[in-house]
């Protein structure tokens, strides 16, 4: 079981009690919330080193009464020379076959583009796809200021 990181805040005494609260710093959009068995895992925009929009990472929590989370390692966070290497953004979870994915948006000098990742241990851990970005860039002339916060679902057979 992983330990909840050390709050900064110890000594509020104003805490929410029914409400989510990150262990520090940047919390921005939820994304990906889904019912895995009979768990429930959010996961959350989410800086870990400072107080900023910015070096966006997937936070991770999960609970089975949607009261008592817990902290689990961070789901996705900035590679280096990736098209995330700038942040992981907005996104959504959905069970492909019995595969736990997340489509993202990497975030890399200014443009936003769709990745994908997956899990095969209960959603502990993600592996990015090796073929990030997995959808091409819009056509230049569109001059689109953004391409992000991507979703996906599943109709028939595709």
């Amino acid at each position: 079981m992983t330990q909840a990181p050390k709050l900064l805040a110890p000594d509020d005494r104003h805490p929410p009690c029914c409400h989510f609260v990150p262990p520090a710093h940047w919390m921005n959009d939820p994304n990906g919330f889904y019912q895995w068995e009979s768990t429930y895992h959010l996961f959350y925009q989410y800086n870990p080193y400072t107080a900023s929009h910015n070096a966006i990472h997937w936070g991770h929590v999960s609970d089975a009464d949607l009261v008592h989370w817990r902290h689990l390692p961070v789901a996705l966070a900035p590679e280096a020379g990736k098209p995330d290497a700038d942040g992981c953004w907005s996104g959504c979870m959905a069970d492909d076959n019995g595969v736990p994915t997340i489509i993202y948006s990497g975030h890399h000098n200014g443009i936003q583009r769709p990745c994908l990742a997956t899990s095969a241990d209960g959603l502990l851990s993600w592996c990015k796809h090796p073929g990030n970005l997995i959808i091409a860039a819009p056509l230049a002339e569109l001059d689109l200021v953004g391409f992000r916060d991507h979703c996906f679902w599943r109709e028939d057979d595709g």
